[in-house]
This record gives C-alpha cells, structure tokens and sequence, in this order.
C-alpha cells in the first residue's frame, strides 16, 4: 500500500508483511475487503476517519488514498510544524473504523492456509500519516 496506489483486493496484502496488512490476513478476509471496498480514495468518497480534521485544516492538509498529506506552500519549514501543532489541536475528532467479533479465521502466519480458530478480535482501523 501507498499513497499512489490504491489496493482493491485483500489478497494483495499477502505480499506486504508490515503489521496493517498482516493483521488484515489474519482475520476473516471479509473485513478487510469491506474496508478496501469502501474506503475513501482518488476514485471516490468513502470512509475516512479524519474528514472532521480535514474540515478544519482544508488549506494545511488532504487525503490521499489512505495518507495525510501536508500541503508545500513554499514556505519554510516551520510551516509544517505550525500545521502539525494544528492537527494535535484536533486529534479529538478522529473517528476510526471499528470492528468487534471479528473471526480469527485468516490466514496461518506462513500464508499457506487458513486459521481454525474459533475466536473473535477486535479491529481498530486508524491508518493515516504524513506523505512526504
């Protein structure tokens, strides 16, 4: 995943092994893909979990498939300081997608197969950090 890419299907996280990907394959893949199949994205709205803070800061920040982006006003690098001190100001009103009970039937840990695991997790989907 990146901000210039847009994965539309779970399956291609199994290349990924960084802990948002793998914890994705770890669950059943219907939550995942019910995430990437209506997440906001450079194809269209969809759900995001900072657009309050994206309302309050429209000229410091965008979204970018997934990833905030701080807008280059040409102006020195305390500027983006400044509109990092902006963006602790909000913090309050991220809303993070949230996924209780969800089954740990994902695939086993060297990707071969799927899990046989009669328990449920939780998932807390909270992904969006500065692009350079």
């Amino acid at each position: 995943p990146s901000h210039t890419h847009v994965v539309k299907y779970v399956e291609e996280y199994k290349s990924d092994n960084t802990g948002g990907p793998r914890g994705q394959l770890a669950v059943h893949p219907a939550a995942a893909q019910f995430v990437l199949d209506n997440a906001s994205s450079n194809q269209g709205p969809g759900i995001n979990a900072v657009d309050e803070i994206l309302n309050m800061l429209p000229e410091d920040l965008e979204l970018v498939n997934g990833y905030l982006k701080i807008h280059d006003d040409g102006k020195p690098e305390t500027s983006e300081i400044e509109t990092l001190e902006r963006l602790v100001k909000y913090l309050n009103t991220l809303r993070p997608l949230v996924m209780e009970d969800v089954p740990a039937t994902g695939l086993l840990p060297d990707k071969q197969g799927f899990a046989q695991c009669t328990h449920k997790v939780g998932l807390v989907y909270a992904s969006a950090v500065p692009v350079d």
